[in-house]
């Protein structure tokens, strides 16, 4: 896409990948029921965003990062 770093971090949000080839590789969200306890690998803690905070998923980056 040749994109700069600040077009993507701009820009990409407002995007959706679902029909691209990034579409199938990104994780599928789950269906979480509200519990009153939190769940042991931190899925579903977070209601609107079920799999922020789960153990052992990778992070997947579009852009490489930037450090300092």
């Amino acid at each position: 896409f040749n994109l700069t770093r600040e077009q993507g971090t701009f820009a990409l949000p407002s995007f959706s990948i679902l029909d691209t080839v990034l579409g199938d590789t990104c994780p599928r969200t789950s269906f979480c029921q509200p519990h009153k306890y939190r769940s042991t690998d931190g899925s579903c803690n977070n209601i609107q965003h079920e799999l922020w905070g789960r153990a052992s998923t990778a992070l997947q980056r579009i852009l490489p990062p930037k450090y300092g």
